[in-house]
């Protein structure tokens, strides 16, 4: 078969750590600035509305999920 790589996307985990953190919300708004932009599955996991581009909607909902008021673990 071969040596393969899987990567796995974990949603809202930008920076990582298995945790949605201030750091993770961080990473998501110097993206959103265009000043340290995130790539592969950063990016994916920063993609929170799923529409296929990081955007302050991703934001919001980031930041109601660090805040306790939106669970995307289910």
């Amino acid at each position: 078969c071969g040596d393969q790589t899987l990567k796995v996307v974990i949603v809202a985990d930008i920076n990582a750590n298995g945790k949605v953190t201030s750091a993770g919300y961080e990473k998501l708004v110097l993206h959103i600035l265009d000043i340290t932009p995130l790539d592969g599955a950063y990016e994916m996991a920063a993609d929170l509305d799923g529409d296929g581009q990081v955007t302050s909607a991703d934001q919001l909902i980031y930041c109601q999920t660090l805040l306790g008021l939106v669970n995307l673990i289910k």
